[in-house]
C-alpha cells in the first residue's frame, strides 16, 4: 500500500498510527475536516491486528485475530450498529461471518458450553452449578447498565462478581474469558472494562472476517474514499507542545508536520515519551503474550477441536498474574480459524498463553531461539493433553511470537497485549489538543479499538466544534 501524495507541512488532524482505532478516527474525522493524514511507521496497516505470510505457499496469516466480539447488532448506539453508522460502513460490508461451532471455558472443577445465544450458557450455569435463570438475567441487566456508567472504572469488577455469585466456580467461569481479553492489570480490571467485554462476548456474540487483510481494506477504502491521506513508514519521533498545547509531530527524518490536534494510537505512557520534557503521564503495563499458531492439512474439528473458542484455566481460584514463569500456562486459549461460515481452506489453530517481556529481554538471538522452541514444545504438550488426536494430525507449519515481537511491531512497552496499567477513559492527556486512541483510552479489542476512535474523535473534537 504505498503513499500516493506527497506529506504536506499542515494538515488539521494528525494521527499517529493506522492500527483499528486509527483507521477509525480518521474515516470519522474525515467526514468533518479536509485534511486528516495518518502516519503509520510500518509498511502495512493494523498494528498487532494485522496480516502476513508464511511459507513456500504463502498461507496467510491474521495477527491479533482470535475472535470478533459483537458480532451481532443489539442495540442502534451500541456496538457494530455504532460502529456502521458512523464510519458510514454497512454492516454487511466487514464480511462477518458466524460460529458453526460452540465455545467453551474450562476451569479445573468443570466445564461449560457457551455461543451467540445466551440461553445455551445461561442453561449451562444452571444444570452444572444450580445458578438459577432469574439471577443471571439480573447480572446481565446490571452489566448493560454500567457500561453506561463512566464512574464504574473507579470499581472493582472481582468485587462486583462477589457480590453477584456467591458460588466462586461461577466466578471464575464468567471472568476467565474477560480477563483473557481485557486484563490488562494483574489480580483485578477495572468493572467498567469487565462489563464492557461481557456485553460484547456473551450479550453481542463472537464471529469472524475471513481475515485481517480483507478487513483492513474496508476500512482504508473508506477512509481514503473520503480524502484521508495514509503515509507508511513515517515514524514520529517526537509530539510538538508548547505553551500546554499540542502543535504538531516532528518525524524521524527530522520533518516538522503540523495541526491543531493530534490522536495517539501508540500509548499513553508511549505517548507521554514522544511530548518528551513538557509533561508525564501513564504508567507501563506488564501483560503480554506468547502464541503459537499450527497449520494443519485438515480441518481443526477434525482434528478433534469441537469448539470455535476455548478458554482454559487450571488455577483455582484465577488469580491473574504471571510474574512467575512457572505460572503461564495457567491460563491458555484455543482459537480455531476454521470454525466459521465462510468456507476457508487454512486450518490454522491459535494457542495463546500470557507471558512477560523480562522473561525474554537481553537474550541473544540463539537463547531465544532456544526459549522460543521450548515454549512452543510447552503449549503442544498442553494442547495434546485437551486435544489428543492433534498427535495423529499432520501439522504443515508453526509460527510463533513473543512479547519481542509485539514490542517490535507496537513500540508498547513491555510488549503490552492491552497497553498500560492505567486508562484514560476520556481521551484526554495533559496537553491540549493531544488525546489518547486505543488500548490505553480503554479500547481493548478490535470492535473496542474501532469504537474507541469514534468516540475520541466525537466526544473531544467534532461535538466541540458545534
Amino acid at each position: 500500500m504505498p503513499d500516493t501524495v506527497s506529506l504536506e507541512e499542515e494538515y488539521d488532524v494528525i494521527i499517529i498510527g493506522a492500527g483499528l482505532s486509527g483507521l477509525s478516527a480518521g474515516i470519522r474525522l474525515s467526514q468533518f475536516f479536509d485534511k486528516v493524514v495518518i502516519l503509520e511507521s510500518h509498511s502495512i496497516p493494523g498494528g498487532l491486528n494485522s496480516y502476513y505470510t508464511k511459507g513456500k505457499k504463502r498461507e496467510l496469516y491474521s495477527s491479533g485475530l482470535h475472535t470478533l466480539t459483537n458480532a451481532n447488532v443489539t442495540h442502534r448506539k451500541w456496538g457494530l450498529s455504532l460502529i456502521s453508522r458512523s464510519l458510514g460502513i454497512a454492516v454487511e460490508e466487514f464480511g462477518i461471518s458466524q460460529p458453526v461451532r460452540n465455545s467453551r471455558i474450562t476451569v479445573p472443577e468443570l466445564s461449560v458450553e457457551f455461543s451467540n445465544d445466551a440461553e445455551l450458557l445461561r442453561g449451562e450455569l444452571g444444570a452444572k452449578l444450580g445458578v438459577s435463570a432469574d439471577s443471571i438475567l439480573a447480572f446481565e441487566k446490571k452489566v448493560i447498565e454500567l457500561c453506561g456508567d463512566p464512574f464504574s472504572s473507579n470499581s472493582s469488577s472481582n468485587e462486583f462478581l462477589e457480590q453477584c455469585y456467591d458460588n466462586p466456580i461461577a466466578r471464575d467461569l464468567l471472568k476467565l474469558p474477560v480477563f483473557t481479553y481485557a486484563g490488562y492489570a494483574e489480580g483485578d480490571l477495572d468493572l467498567r472494562t469487565f462489563c464492557l467485554l461481557y456485553r460484547s462476548i456473551f450479550i453481542d456474540g463472537c464471529g469472524s472476517p475471513v481475515d485481517m487483510k480483507q478487513f483492513l481494506e474496508v476500512l482504508v477504502s473508506k477512509y481514503k474514499e473520503n480524502g484521508g491521506e495514509l503515509h507508511f513508514r513515517k515514524q514520529v519521533s517526537e509530539i510538538l507542545a508548547s505553551e500546554g498545547k499540542v502543535r504538531g509531530v516532528k518525524l524521524s527524518d527530522g520533518r516538522e508536520v503540523r495541526a491543531k490536534y493530534v490522536l495517539s494510537s501508540c500509548g499513553a505512557f508511549e505517548t507521554s515519551g514522544l511530548v518528551g520534557h513538557v509533561v508525564k503521564f501513564g504508567s507501563p503495563g506488564v501483560i503480554s503474550l506468547f502464541q503459537l499458531v499450527a497449520s494443519f492439512d485438515d480441518s481443526v474439528a477434525e482434528n478433534g477441536m469441537k469448539e470455535s473458542l476455548h478458554f482454559v484455566s487450571t488455577a483455582s481460584p484465577l488469580k491473574w498474574n504471571f510474574s512467575k514463569e512457572e505460572d503461564l500456562l495457567k491460563v491458555v486459549t484455543f482459537a480455531a480459524q476454521d470454525s466459521y461460515e465462510f468456507p476457508s481452506t487454512k486450518h490454522q489453530l491459535k494457542i495463546s498463553c500470557f507471558d512477560q517481556y523480562d522473561f525474554w529481554d537481553g537474550l541473544d538471538r540463539e537463547r531465544y531461539k532456544e526459549k522460543k522452541e521450548a515454549r512452543k514444545e510447552q503449549l503442544l504438550e498442553f494442547t495434546k493433553s485437551f486435544y489428543p488426536g492433534l498427535n495423529q494430525q499432520k501439522i504443515l507449519q508453526f509460527d510463533s511470537f513473543s512479547p519481542l515481537t509485539i514490542k517490535r511491531y507496537t513500540a508498547h512497552a513491555n510488549g503490552t497485549l492491552y497497553g498500560g496499567s492505567e486508562k484514560f477513559f476520556d481521551g484526554r492527556t495533559p496537553v491540549e489538543n493531544l488525546f489518547l486512541i486505543g488500548n490505553d483510552q480503554g479500547g481493548i479489542g478490535i470492535m473496542g479499538a474501532l469504537t474507541s476512535g469514534i468516540l475520541v474523535s466525537n466526544y473531544n473534537i467534532i461535538l466541540p466544534q458545534g
